[in-house]
This record gives structure tokens, sequence and C-alpha cells, in this order.
């Protein structure tokens, strides 16, 4: 007997038929089901569609067959999201779960979000490894949970990114940067909540800083009225800004001892045959040579040492006088045509980037001035190989176009020494700004300059000899060994500002590794650390050396900077840690070895005004030995500590020098001594009042003597003298006030009242000088 289940009429079967063919007849739901119910046409994109993206309906965005990722870089895209964003969880729902809509009402419900959360991370976990490590990094949320503004920040910061200001008023400095000294604090103030007093100076609590804020506010701003009111005489001509022969000669030799030792751009005989007829020959002399005196003279103005050092507001005496005359010169090449370029349009191009960078005069701006003189050189054909213009010409003869000279051996060689000058300033310049280098310069095919002395060839040389080998020290050698590691160095500014947090540590190690080769694949005469050698060609060496190994040890201090700030205490941040410390001690000897080997009449070395190593290695060698002071439980810590904190305030008194000698960088000055703060407090937690006020009376001791060190105004900067000079008519000289309007006569009582607001004789009483402004230190 057949069971009622078994039993089938006609009508039965018929009915199952056309329910299979109605089944087969149904096409699948590619919308969602917020887009299905409106009846509107769906985008069917992932983890929300647009539609239900825009009328703020993604809640309700969910598929019954959702598309499943075709790459895998997709889903990771997508499953970064978590953590960050209202991340939809349908992703990886599969077509079997709740095919009811009772089941999809309970899916939606807030009760099962962690159900559905688990799901998900077990299904990224079983696809793809790399994946599910990214996944840990985020922590466990709700879905209606979002990102705090505060906690962006902080990330920030912890990564070395700083982004600054309100509206269009914003600045940026990436992670290679020396401002984002703030991406140490989160991981201190995790382990020593009670130093936070030393990472802003409003948190100072000192009565010594309370004088400060009160009665030194003003001296920028009175300076810059001083300025106006007091000007540089104008003049008619570059020749009459460049002073007396016996001052140019000694302090153009100086440059020739110093700068010109790295940055060779001149060919020596040349230049000294132009010097010698520019003041033999008052008709041969041109305003493009005055130039270039003037600029030379700007670069090393600052380096000799002056007693007794005088100050105008804050800046030191040789530094204004250094910005007024890169003032007039670059006034000068404004005016000056591009269609006829010379070889001394491009050298005083190069000099003026490295005086402002010497001179510290509009920091902020030193990335912008590098990039576009190096756009200037790709724009000219600099980074091209000079052969061909002889085979253009050669083509041009052929179709019957006029000929024109040839390119010398003496000017291919000299456009290769300013490409590489060139490339290496734009380089660090992209380095202390925080952002990659330009790539472009990587495509340059003009080949390296000659290991020539200058002696070897000549203007009218036919051909160039053979080149020295590159164990022998002469002048171009730094420009040439430079290029060795320009493509290293790129690759690694490229992954310190855009990556490096995301770098494995085997990748931070084979990067180390190449850094370390490179350093020793350096000739002799760099490794030899003799600061005795009295040879003058052992003192020329030094510079160039020195500058070989800086410029590849502050990579390696950044490439290991993420995994050393990380609170936390393991074998490869704690290797990062020393390795941050002992590239800063290296920086920091080098910087001192330079400074001991520096004649007596000069204040501090050039390399150290033009760069930031030294205010770099203070930082990573007292944050790093904070750190590990916090983390580790042993005394290996404070016996690093005995060892490294002398270098530190080797540091602090080269960066103290700095100062005296430009009257800029206070900022960094204050953040030096918070540093050095900072380490004696972590391993003293006692002491923290006591580094504060020792802090307090050093800032006080620096701006005593410089406000006790103002210059005595000439007497053509007195106000009788400044008030005859605004009532003169400009003659058709070179104005280098910007913006500045023909000057009338004032009313006699209001210029009295001005006067009185701008007395320069009362900046040594300290009552009107303040650097920092009201929201904190200025740069």
């Amino acid at each position: 007997m057949e069971s009622p289940r078994q039993q089938s009429s006609p009508e039965s079967d018929h009915h199952q038929d056309g329910q299979q063919n109605t089944r087969k007849r149904k096409r699948k739901t590619f919308s969602c089901d917020a887009c299905r119910k409106r009846k509107l046409k769906c985008t069917r994109e992932l983890p929300v569609c647009s539609r239900c993206q825009k009328s703020g309906n993604a809640a309700n965005c969910v598929y019954e067959n959702p598309p499943e990722p075709t790459k895998p870089s997709e889903f990771i895209q997508s499953a970064s999201l978590i953590g960050e964003s209202n991340y939809r969880l349908s992703l990886f729902r599969s077509p079997n779960m709740f095919d009811t809509s009772e089941a999809r009402s309970h899916y939606r419900s807030q009760s099962h979000a962690d159900d559905r959360l688990t799901a998900l991370e077990n299904r990224v976990a079983s696809m793809d490894p790399h994946v599910s490590e990214d996944l840990t990094k985020h922590q466990r949320l709700d879905v209606d949970v979002t990102i705090e503004p505060s906690l962006a920040s902080q990330r920030r910061e912890s990564i070395g990114i700083s982004l600054y200001g309100s509206g269009f008023k914003t600045g940026y400095f990436g992670p290679s940067s020396e401002r984002n000294v703030a991406s140490y604090h989160p991981a201190i103030i995790k382990l020593y909540p009670q130093l936070k007093v030393f990472f802003s100076f409003h948190n100072l609590q000192n009565p010594l800083f309370a004088q400060l804020r009160t009665h030194i506010r003003g001296i920028r701003k009175n300076s810059k009225l001083a300025k106006k009111i007091l000007p540089y005489p104008s003049v008619a001509t570059l020749f009459d800004a460049v002073p007396d022969k016996d001052v140019c000669t000694k302090m153009v030799s100086l440059y020739w001892e110093t700068i010109a030792s790295t940055y060779h751009i001149f060919h020596g005989p040349t230049f000294w045959s132009a010097f010698w007829l520019y003041w033999g020959d008052p008709q041969q002399r041109t305003e493009a040579f005055a130039c270039t005196i003037l600029l030379m003279l700007s670069c090393v103005n600052s380096i000799e040492r002056r007693k007794p050092a005088r100050y105008r507001g804050l800046s030191s005496v040789p530094r204004e006088q250094s910005s007024y005359w890169i003032e007039i010169c670059e006034s000068w090449m404004r005016r000056q045509s591009r269609k006829h370029l010379r070889i001394d349009s491009f050298q005083n191009r190069v000099l003026l980037v490295i005086s402002k960078q010497i001179n510290a005069i509009k920091t902020k701006q030193a990335w912008e001035r590098a990039n576009e003189l190096l756009t200037f050189a790709i724009s000219t054909g600099l980074h091209q190989d000079p052969t061909k213009i002889d085979s253009t010409l050669i083509r041009d003869q052929t179709i019957g176009v006029p000929s024109k000279p040839k390119t010398t051996p003496y000017e291919q060689e000299m456009r290769k020494r300013l490409w590489a000058a060139i490339v290496e300033l734009e380089m660090q310049a992209s380095l202390d700004k925080g952002i990659p280098s330009s790539r472009l310069a990587l495509l340059a095919d003009c080949g390296k300059p000659s290991l020539l002395d200058d002696e070897q060839f000549e203007v009218c040389s036919s051909l160039l000899p053979l080149p020295e080998p590159r164990s022998k020290f002469i002048g171009i050698s730094y420009l040439n060994l430079s290029q060795e590691s320009l493509r290293l160095r790129a690759t690694l500014s490229d992954i310190i500002n855009t990556g490096s947090d995301h770098l494995s540590y085997d990748e931070i190690l084979m990067y180390d590794d190449k850094i370390k080769r490179a350093l020793n694949d350096l000739p002799d005469w760099v490794k030899i650390k003799n600061s005795n050698a009295s040879s003058s060609l052992s003192q020329l060496a030094a510079t160039p050396a020195a500058l070989l190994e800086l410029q590849l040890l502050q990579f390696q201090l950044w490439l290991h900077a993420p995994s050393a700030r990380q609170a936390i205490d393991d074998s490869r941040a704690n290797l990062s840690r020393i390795t941050c410390i002992d590239c800063a001690v290296r920086i920091m000897s080098l910087h001192a070895r330079l400074a001991k080997s520096s004649p007596p009449s000069h204040r501090i070395h050039w390399l150290t005004l033009a760069r930031e190593d030294v205010f770099r290695a203070i930082m990573a060698i007292c944050y790093n030995l904070t750190l590990w002071r916090g983390l580790s439980s042993d005394y290996s810590s404070v016996w690093l500590r005995d060892i490294y904190t002398e270098h530190a305030l080797l540091g602090l008194g080269l960066f103290k020098e700095k100062v005296y000698a430009l009257g800029e960088h206070f900022l960094q000055l204050w953040h030096s001594f918070a540093a050095v703060g900072t380490l004696r407090a972590a391993f003293e937690p006692s002491s923290v009042n006591i580094q504060v006020s020792t802090i307090a009376e050093e800032l006080t001791t620096i701006f005593e003597s410089l406000c006790s060190s103002q210059e005595e105004p000439s007497n053509e900067q007195t106000a009788a003298g400044a008030l005859t000079a605004m009532a003169t008519p400009n003659s058709g000289g070179y104005d280098v006030t910007s913006g500045s309007t023909p000057a009338q006569v004032p009313d006699l009582a209001a210029s009295q009242a001005f006067l009185d607001r701008v007395d320069v004789s009362n900046w040594g009483t300290f009552d009107d000088v303040w650097p920092f402004g009201s929201s904190g230190l200025s740069w």
C-alpha cells in the first residue's frame, strides 16, 4: 500500500511542474533590498551602493546575492575600513544565510552585530593571512562607532605627520621633517604621564616663563617696524652694494675653503681670473659677477666670530647684512631675461638657495625653492647628456640650418657639476620638508661629474684628460661620489615619507644593510677620522667626508624611527632604538669634529648652520633613551644614559652656538632643552620641577644675552636720518622692502608717537623681547 506521500494525482503533478517552471523562470535579485523596494536602479557597489549612501539609508543596504570581490586588493582595501567607518558586514554574507524575511530582519538587529563581525573576521583570515594581520591593527568596535577627531590627530602624530593651521592658512611637514618631534610624545606620555609638561610650552608653570610671556612678546614685531622706519639705503646698481676689495677677497677665499669643497659649481682658474679683472678694470665689471660676489659673501658672513656680537632685535647683524645682500640680488635676478642664459645664471641660482638655507631665511619655503631650482634645470635640459646638443647641431647642418658653436668639453663638464649640485640640494630640502624627493632626478642621463681637478682643463680645452681615481680627494669628489648612492637615497626618501610604518621588519633590515654597504664603499679618505690633521688637503676633505656620511646616516635614523617610537618592549623595537641612538651619536660626533677642526676665527661650521642634523640627533638620543628606560626592566638603560647623555649635552651646546650665530631656530632650541629635561626627569621622576626651572633659567640667560647685545643705530639709522630718507625720493635704486610705496614726509606728531613705540634703545632692558607667538613658539 502506498503511503500518502507516495501517492500523487495528475493535478498535483501538474502543479509541481508549474512550480518548477516558475522557479526556473525567476531571475536573480541583483539590487539591494532598499533599492528593490523603492524600484530604483541599484549600482550594486560594495559595501554600500551609491543610492543608499547618498540617501543616508546605508543600514538597510543588504544584498541577497552579494558579489564576491574579484581582486584580493579590493577586499583588503574594503576590509581595512573596519574600526574607522560604519563598515557593512553584509560584504561576505553567504547566499544561503537568512533566506526568509524574518531571518533578514533578525540579521539586521544590533544584538547579532558581534556574531556577524566574528564571521567576517574568520572568513578574512581564511582568505589571506596578510589581511588578518592588517585587521588586528584595528580595535573591535560596534557598527555605529566612528573615529573621533582627537584620535585621528594622535594617529597623525604617531606616524610623524604635521598638518597645522585652519582654512587655507595651513602647512604640512612629513615624517622626516625635524618639525615632527611630536611623533614620540604619545608613547612617552603613555609611560610617563607626568612628563607631559615638557611637550607644550603653555603647560610649563614657572615664574620666569610667566615673566617671559609678559615682557618679551614684541621684539619681532618691533624689529619689523624698525626695518620700515630705519631701512638700508637704496643702491642704484649692485656695484654699490659690493664691499671693498680687501673684505671681498677675504670672504670669497673663505667661501672657497668651505662651501666650494662640497658644492663645487665654479671652475677655480676661471673664477679667480674674473675676480681680479673685476677689481683691476672697472670697465669689465658686470652686474652678474657682482651678484655672484654678494651671494658668496652672504653664504659665509655668519660663520666668522665677531666680538662683541651684535643683534638687531633677535636676528644677528651678520644675518641681517646677508639678508640685505640676498634681497637685492634676488630682486636683480627676477628682472633678468630667461631668453639668453649663461653659466652664471645657473650658478647664481644655486648660490641663492645655499645662502638662504645657511642664513635661515624663510625656511618653510626651502623645499619650494629647491624644487623650483630643479624644475628650472630640467626645463633647460641640464639633466640631458650634453653630447646630444652636438648631434642636434649636426642634423641641423645637413638640412641647411645655419651652424652654431658646438658645446665645448668645459661646458659639458660644468653642466654636469651644476646638475649634481642641484639634485643634492633638492634631495636634502625634500627630506627636511618630509616629502619624497623628485623622481625626475633619476631620469637624467648626463652622467656623473668627472673626477678632474680645475687645473686639469681650461675653457678652451678641446679634450678632457683622464679622470683621477676615486681614492684621491679633489674639489669635485663630493658631487661625484654622491651620485653613487643617489638612487638608494631617493628610494629611501620615498619609503620614509610615504609608508615606512607599513614596512615589515625584514624589509627595514634589508634597507639598513644597503645603507651600511654604501657607507663601507666610501673611499678611505672619507673614513679617516684624524681631526688633528694639519695639511690643507685634509682640512678641505673634512667637510665633504662628513657630508657623505651624514646624508646616509640620516636615512638610517629615520628608517628605524617608526619602530623605535612604539611603546612596546621587544627585541625588534629595542634594536631600532639602539640603532637610532647609535646613528645620532655618530652624527653628533661628525659635527663636533668639524667644529673642533674649524679655525679659531670661525664661530660655527657652515654645515651646522645649513643642516638640521644636530637637532635631529638630540631628539633621537633623548627620546629613545626615555622610551628604553620606561620599557626596560634591567639596568642597561641606566648604563646607556650615563654614556649618551654627554652627547646630547654636546649637541645642545652646538645648537646654542647656532642660535647665537643667527638669532633664529628658537622653537628648536626650546624642544632641545625640553628633550634633555625629559630624559633627566625619566630617570629621576622627582626632578620634574627642577628640570622645568633649569629650562627657564637657560632660556632667560640666552634672551638676556641677545637683548643686552643690541646694535647701536648708526648716524644714517637714527630717527632724523630715517625721516630724511623717507622724505628723499628714490633715485631708481633697488628697493628691498616688498610692497613699499613712495614715502612721504609724515606728520611730526604722528611720527614722534610712532618712534616712541619702537624705541630701539629700550630693547636692551629685556622688556620688549619675545620670539614666541601667542599660539606657542614660532619656528
